[in-house]
């Protein structure tokens, strides 16, 4: 949460618990695999603690939080989770799909029928959301199944990016037939 007193901090944080617990979670014998869900609610309750616990070992950090948006596959199924305003989006044969359901004020509004999703973008409190890791003790994470077919590109970003590039063009550069890391730099470069 970029505006918030140690929102890196919050982030480099969860990161690291969400992929620690994952790994832990994922190191079973074979055949013993948990569902990918479980795997995402374990990491993420993870993240959850170690960021609201840090928080509270240093006032400087006092109410910091970060948001999450990941996803895990065995190769055949996907699992997206976020908390938060982050995002997932499918882009495929028939274009780009947001995956994941913003938990911010304004996307309540929008499925209360109270602002368009233009409006929305352009809203003054577009930025305040009503979910986030490490702010509260427990925290809820969302789940999408993904299916997904050779070819298909997944994107998880921040609000950093899908507050600063359209829909459409974030499409049209996720699209191009160049190899991901020039897409990755068109679309920092668009943000910015």
């Amino acid at each position: 949460m970029g505006g918030v007193q140690g929102g890196k901090v919050a982030s480099t944080i969860a990161c690291r618990a969400f992929e620690e617990e994952a790994r832990r979670l994922l190191q079973k014998e074979e055949g013993e695999q948990p569902p990918l869900s479980d795997v995402v609610t374990g990491a993420a309750q993870a993240a959850n603690r170690a960021v609201y616990e840090s928080a509270r070992q240093d006032a400087h950090l006092t109410g910091m939080g970060t948001t999450l948006v990941c996803l895990l596959t065995d190769g055949k199924q996907a699992v997206v989770g976020n908390i938060g305003d982050s995002r997932a989006y499918l882009i495929d044969g028939d274009g780009l799909r947001q995956v994941t359901s913003d938990h911010s004020l304004v996307a309540e509004m929008v499925r209360r029928g109270e602002l368009s999703p233009g409006e929305a973008r352009h809203h003054p409190n577009k930025n305040v959301i009503t979910r986030a890791v490490g702010v509260e003790r427990e925290v809820n994470i969302d789940f999408f199944d993904l299916r997904v077919r050779k070819g298909d590109k997944i994107l998880l970003c921040s609000d950093g990016l899908s507050n600063m590039v359209e829909d459409t063009e974030l499409c049209r550069l996720i699209s191009q037939k160049k190899d991901i890391s020039e897409i990755g730099a068109e679309l920092i470069l668009k943000a910015n």
